[in-house]
Order: structure tokens, then sequence, then C-alpha cells
């Protein structure tokens, strides 16, 4: 035996240190890998950093480009005036559209970011500049004569009975005049304003313009006028919104690259979620911030309330599992705009084939930890099948199933064979002991969960006593091996019919069956479930004893006497044998019952606690007060009916 636990031992050892190496050399892999990423990693956001700014660079001498041109002709016409141009001339009406078309109406075409130039005068008319495309011309109603750019003029009279006209000049004539009521005056617009309590060109934030339903931003200034301190008019110069953040957009020099411009309020000038987003059909309040329009990632929001708090020029954020570096730069000297440009990435995005190296040997090192948890798995399989074969098996006996056979296969490991050893015997020692006691009956018992011990409790059950009619001359007439057969089959009928109405059979008393109702599991309607399993067996033995005649085999008539009292319901016996069933005088009557069927010439007997429990649920006959061997007082009976069993009056109740 000495031996057998040192090989036991030998095969435990081997099994733990299969787990304690594949757990090492996955830790260990697993350490050694991260530890080198998050080394390695530092470098990578160094190279990052390096890397947007070298975008950055770039991507601010496309937006100084991109602002350059309004911002000149701003400065040009801001700082020189109409004066100096026309000095000796009238400043009339044609004398300004010649002017305003041959120094403007290169513009349209050399710079395209540029949606409208046009001009204000504090009398309230206006004059802009517009392509002179087929569209243009279709809406307008002026002929297709060319296509040059056209000044539009919208005039306001001095005197109130003349009407608002609109006039168009193709940079050789006037083509068309008609009257307008656009009720538009541009000294209440956003640019005209702003214009006039600046000291130099300014840029708007984003508003709709009054002409279009379409957002943009304006640069505008005032014109000088002849005299120091006066002013000719306010010049403005219109880029849109969408053409600005889709100019914006291709700025992104990563596949999750972002750019967007913002004022420090969060206020937005450019940003590519505003492409094509029709904001002014929403029927809200115009409010173009980062709040309402940024990325579904959320990198834009993330990066702003970083640099909200911060002065520095690059950060690194953390942004849930990734980082993201970016950059901040102003605008207001390079662009004239009070606003930054804002620009960034995730930081993979730059390192992702100096990360590819990383990711290999983490990979490596996760297939062969993969692999060890495998080999690992597979050891701990081996041994726990057989463990777990045992534990169903337990739980089957714990059951009383014994429809399975246990798995007598020999294991490798000693421990375990031992214990499918001792399980099996087990299994066939409680089968084969169930055979002696009711199955149903230590089923119960054992579901209680407490200890059995002698002793119990005075309750309500309810009582059945069964005999067969004449069983002493079909012992004399019958073979013994034929007779033990059929008295098989006759007690495991009764027996199944008894447990499917909840029914405990107690005992067998040679060819007599003792059963009770309400214990040890309790049962509210125990009286009931006795009557209807009195009638199961009434109807399945008469269909039993026609097919055994018809086989010549042995006929059992059965009597059955039912009685519903207060019984000493326990464990009874000695503390080395048990026996539980029920005393009392409530069994005494239930077998006077019985054993008055051959007189009554009855099949099932009942006392009157019966037909009270039951009511109306069965069909009684009242057969009156009888004498009861053993007590002073009569007892009521009734016969139980079912079908053809009985006739007679229904008892009263």
């Amino acid at each position: 035996m000495e031996n057998s636990s040192l090989k036991v031992r030998r095969i435990s050892l081997r099994l733990q240190l299969t787990f304690i190496f594949g757990g090492l050399v996955l830790i260990t892999v697993s350490a050694m890998t991260f530890i080198n990423f998050y080394l390695f990693r530092s470098h990578l956001s160094e190279i990052a950093a390096y890397s947007l700014e070298e975008a950055g660079s770039g991507a601010v001498l496309k937006v100084q480009n991109f602002f350059s041109p309004p911002r000149h002709i701003l400065n040009y016409v801001s700082k020189f005036g109409f004066y100096d141009q026309v000095k000796n001339k009238p400043l009339d009406v044609e004398t300004i559209t010649h002017y305003f078309y041959s120094s403007l109406g290169i513009i349209p075409y050399e710079t395209p970011q540029i949606y409208g130039v046009y001009m204000g005068f504090p009398s309230g008319s206006f004059i802009d500049l517009e392509r002179g495309d087929k569209e243009f011309r279709k809406v307008a109603n002026i002929p297709e004569s060319n296509d040059h750019p056209f000044v539009r003029w919208y005039i306001i009279p001095t005197k109130d009975d003349l009407k608002d006209m609109v006039y168009y000049f193709d940079g050789t004539d006037w083509v068309l005049s008609k009257p307008a009521d656009l009720k538009y005056d541009p000294r209440k617009r956003p640019w005209y304003r702003l214009a006039m309590i600046a000291d130099q060109p300014v840029w708007t934030d984003v508003y709709k313009y009054a002409m279009a339903d379409i957002l943009g931003i304006t640069l505008s200034a005032k014109i000088p006028g002849g005299k120091q301190g006066d002013f000719f008019g306010v010049i403005g110069i219109d880029i849109l919104l969408n053409d600005l953040s889709q100019y914006l957009d291709g700025l992104k020099f990563s596949p999750n690259g972002f750019a967007f411009i913002a004022k420090k309020d969060g206020k937005l000038i450019a940003h590519s979620s505003l492409l094509d987003k029709d904001i002014l059909r929403k029927g809200q309040k115009l409010e173009i911030n980062l709040e309402n329009y940024h990325y579904p990632s959320g990198y834009d929001l993330k990066v702003f309330s970083a640099f909200s708090k911060s002065d520095k020029k690059l950060l690194r954020i953390d942004s849930g599992d990734e980082q993201l570096i970016a950059m901040r730069i102003s605008l207001s000297e390079k662009a004239g705009l009070d606003a930054d440009l804002y620009i960034g990435a995730p930081a993979m995005d730059f390192t992702k084939f100096s990360v590819r190296t990383v990711y290999i040997n983490f990979a490596i090192s996760l297939v062969i930890g993969f692999i060890m948890i495998i080999m690992s798995f597979k050891v701990a399989k081996s041994v726990a099948r057989p463990i777990n074969k045992t534990v169903l098996l337990l739980d089957r006996i714990r059951h009383f199933d014994f429809s399975v056979r246990p798995d007598t296969i020999p294991s490798r490991i000693l421990e375990i064979d031992q214990m499918k050893h001792a399980t099996v015997l087990m299994h066939d020692a409680l089968q084969s002991f169930l055979k002696f006691v009711p199955s149903d009956l230590v089923k119960n018992l054992v579901q209680m969960g407490q200890p059995l011990s002698l002793g119990g409790r005075r309750m309500e059950v309810t009582i059945l006593f069964t005999d067969i009619a004449d069983f002493t001359t079909i012992s004399e007439e019958s073979d013994e091996n034929e007779l033990v057969s059929a008295m098989a089959a006759y007690l495991k009928l009764m027996s199944d019919i008894i447990s499917e109405h909840q029914g405990t059979v107690d005992k067998f008393i040679g060819d007599s069956v003792m059963a009770i109702w309400g214990a040890p599991k309790s049962d509210p309607e125990h009286a009931k479930h006795a009557c209807e399993a009195v009638i199961a067996c009434l109807k399945a033995l008469e269909e039993a004893n026609s097919h055994w005649k018809a086989m010549k085999k042995p006929v059992f008539e059965t009597r059955f006497g039912l009685h519903c009292g207060i019984a000493f319901v326990g464990n009874i016996g000695s503390p080395d044998r048990l026996n539980y069933t029920a005393l009392g005088d409530a069994v005494n009557i239930a077998a006077r019952l019985e054993s008055l069927n051959k007189e009554k010439k009855t099949k099932a007997l009942v006392s009157r606690e019966i037909v009270e429990k039951c009511g109306n649920k069965f069909e009684f006959r009242d057969l009156g007060k009888v004498k009861v061997k053993g007590k002073h007082n009569d007892v009521h009976i009734f016969e139980l009916c079912s079908g053809k069993i009985c006739s007679g009056n229904r008892a009263e109740k």
C-alpha cells in the first residue's frame, strides 16, 4: 500500500507541475512582452510627436494659403480705398461699378475658395460680384451674351414713393434692371457691424447668409473715405462653411486623423462633421460648437478639453485604451482669425509599422502560452473526466436512479481508481438494499435533509391496507416460481400506482400492502389522493386480472381499507434497526376496514372521515355503522365506488 501511495503522489505531483510549469511560462512570456511593449511605447510616442509636428507645419501653410487671398484683397481695398483710384472722378454708380468690376472681377476665377465679394454703403445700398455662369443667367433672366462675371447693384432710393431697384453690369454694358423687393439692409448684417467697430479686417463667426440658405464666415473691413475719419463703405468677402470644412477635411494626414478650427469658447469655424449637414432646416437655434457637432469617436472633444487646461503647443492625451497626439496652432497672426487650428490623430496611426514588431512578438508569446494552456487543459481533462463521471453517478445514487450502470474501466490514477471502485460497491449495495425497503420512503426521508433517529410526531394521515382474497388457496394451487413471479408483478403494479398518487408504501405484509399519505412528505389533500389511488388500483387490477387469466396465471382479487385520522408517524425500532411507519388507532381502523370487505362483499371500504375530507369529489355508498374489533364506538363505513364496481345511492355529505 505504501508503494501505491508513492505512485499516487508521483502522479499528482506531475499533474501539479504541469499546471505550475504552464503558468510560469505564460506569466514569464507575458511579463517580458508587456515590459518590452511599454518600454517601446515611450519611444513610439516620441516618433508620433515628431511626425505630428511635421504634418502640422504643412497644415498651417495650407490653411494660411487658404485665408491669404481674402486678407490681401481687404488689406489693399481698406488701405487705399476708392478715392486714390478715382481721384478726380465723381463717385457715382457708374464709376464705382467700373472700378469694382475691373479690380475684383477676376476673383471668382482665381480664388475658388471665395464665395462672394460685396460692399455695403451708409445709404443702405449694396453691390456684389456674381459669377456669370448659365445657372445665374437663368435665375436672373439675363441674355446669354458671355460668361463674364456680373456686378449686381441693389440701390435703395431716397424717395419713399420709389421702389428698390436691382441692376446688372457685365463689364461692358448694363444688361438688365428691374424692381426689387429684397428688404435687405447691409447695415444690419454681422459683417457690416463688426467692421464698423474694428480698426482692421475682422472675421465673423459662422452665420446664415441673408440671400442664400447657406452658412459661412465673412472677412470684412471699412473702406476709408476722402476725409480723415470718414469712410466710404464696408467690403466683405465670404467663405462657405462647407467649403472651408471640406478643405480642412483634406488636411487629415492619417486614416483616423482629425483637424478642426475652433475659438476659445468652443465655437466652430471649420469641422468635417459639418460637411453636408442640413443645419438650417433643423428648426433650432443656430449653435455651431463642439458640443453639437463633433466626431463620433469624441477625439475632438477630448483634445479641446485638454488644451483648454494647458498652454502647451503639443499634448499627449490618454483616451481609453489609446493615446492621442494633438497640436494647437494659433491662426491670429497667420490667418488673421481669432481661432486655433487643432490637428491630431491616435499615436498608433504614426507608429503602426513600428508597433508591428511588438505585436508579432506578443502574438508568438501568446501562441506559446496558449499551447501550454491547452496541454495543461488536456491533462486536467483526462484527470477530471473520471471524477466527473463519479460525481454524476453519486448524484444519481442520491436520487436513487440506478438506470445507468457505473463505469468499471480502471483508471491509471490510483486515487481515482479506488474512488470509482468504492462508488461502484456503494451503488450495488444501495441498489440491493432498496429492494428490502420502499424506495419512495427512503427518497422522501433523504429529501428532508435530517439525520434518522428514533422518534416521530403525531399528525393527520391517510392509511391504506390491502389484501388478496383467498390468497391461501391461490398459494396451494400455484407453482412456487410462478407465484413469486405473479406476486412481483402484482406488488409492482400496486406500488407504482400508489407512488404516482403521492403515497408512500410503508411495507409489504405477505400479500398485503400498507401505504401512507401525508407523511413523510406533507400533503394537504392526502385523503383525496388516497381515494384516487384506490380507484386507479381497482381499474388497473381489473385489466391485469383479465390478462393474467387469459395466460392462465393467478388472478388477484384485492380488497382495500382506507381511513383518515391522527397517528404517530416516525422511526420505530431499535437504535440499530429502524422502521419508518405509523402507529395508532387510525392504523388499526384502516386494517379492520380492509377485513370487513369480506363480510360486506365489497372491494373498497372507507371511513366517514374519508368521506368528509373528500366532499363530493367521489361517489360513496353508505353502509351504515358497524362494530369494529378493539373499538367501543361504532364506525360509520362507506364503499368507495368507481364505474361498475358498486351501485347504490350516493352518500349524503
